[in-house]
C-alpha cells in the first residue's frame, strides 16, 4: 500500500496509500479501519490509483496533492491534482487539476493551502496557492522548468528547495508570496530534502549527500 503521510482530522487517523485508489481512514485509539476515501476518478493510466501523497488539514478538510504517475509508462506525468476531502463524510467535495506531480504544503498564518508543481500542459511549474473558503485557485510564481521539491511558509515569506531540470544541483529559494517573486539563496550539490518552518520566524533545510556528489556535507 506504501504509506506516505498521515494526519488526524474529525477525530480520526486518515493516511495516504500510495499504492491504492483510496485514503485509509483509521481509529486512533485501537488501529481499526473505520472506513475509506475513494480516489477512483482520480486514476491514471495504470491500476495502482493516483499516488495520493501529501496532504494538510484546514478547517475538518483535507487538501490531498495526487502525483498521477503512469507506472506502466515509466512512471510518465499524467498530471497532478489537489483532492478536498471532508473528514466528516469521508468524501471528495472538490478538486483542482495543477501541474505536475502535486505536492500540497501548510500556510501557516492563513486558512489556505500552497502547492508546488512542475510543468504540465497549460500549466507552468512553480508555486500556486488554494483559496480554501472561494475554492480556487492562482499561480504564485513560476519557476520554470525548475522543479520545486520542498517548502516551508509563513504569512508573506516562504522558503523553498528545487532541483534543476538536468538534475545537476539544488537550490535554495526565497518567495515573496504576497509580491509574486523569487530569488535564489544558494546553490548545492547535496541532497536537499525537504524544508520546515518554526514559530520564530527560521526556516530548516535537510541535506545529505546525492548521487551528483557524494562527498556533499549532510
Amino acid at each position: 500500500a506504501n504509506p506516505h503521510v498521515a494526519n488526524i482530522c474529525n477525530g480520526d487517523l486518515f493516511v495516504t496509500l500510495y499504492g491504492r485508489d483510496y485514503i485509509g481512514v483509521y481509529d486512533l485509539s485501537n488501529g481499526t479501519i473505520l472506513g475509506t476515501v475513494d480516489l477512483s476518478e482520480f486514476n491514471d493510466a495504470d491500476d495502482t490509483g493516483p499516488e495520493a501523497s501529501t496532504m494538510v488539514e484546514v478547517d475538518g478538510k483535507l487538501y490531498v496533492g495526487l502525483n498521477r504517475l503512469d507506472r506502466d509508462s515509466s512512471w510518465s506525468d499524467q498530471g497532478g491534482v489537489v483532492a478536498e476531502v471532508d473528514c466528516a463524510s469521508m468524501a471528495v467535495t472538490n478538486s483542482w487539476s495543477i501541474g505536475g506531480n502535486t505536492s500540497v504544503h501548510p500556510w501557516h498564518g492563513t486558512d489556505n493551502v500552497l502547492v508546488t508543481a512542475r510543468g504540465y500542459g497549460k500549466d507552468a511549474g512553480g508555486l500556486y496557492a488554494i483559496d480554501t473558503q472561494a475554492g480556487t485557485s492562482s499561480m504564485i510564481v513560476e519557476t520554470g522548468s525548475d522543479s520545486l521539491s520542498g517548502l516551508a511558509a509563513d504569512g508573506d515569506a516562504a522558503v523553498a528547495i528545487s532541483l534543476a531540470s538536468d538534475y545537476s544541483h539544488y537550490s535554495v529559494h526565497c518567495i515573496d508570496i504576497a509580491g509574486g517573486t523569487i530569488s535564489t539563496l544558494e546553490e548545492t550539490s547535496s541532497y536537499l530534502t525537504g524544508a520546515t518552518a518554526n514559530n520564530l520566524g527560521e526556516a530548516w533545510i535537510t541535506a545529505g549527500s546525492s548521487w551528483i556528489d557524494s562527498s556533499a556535507p549532510s
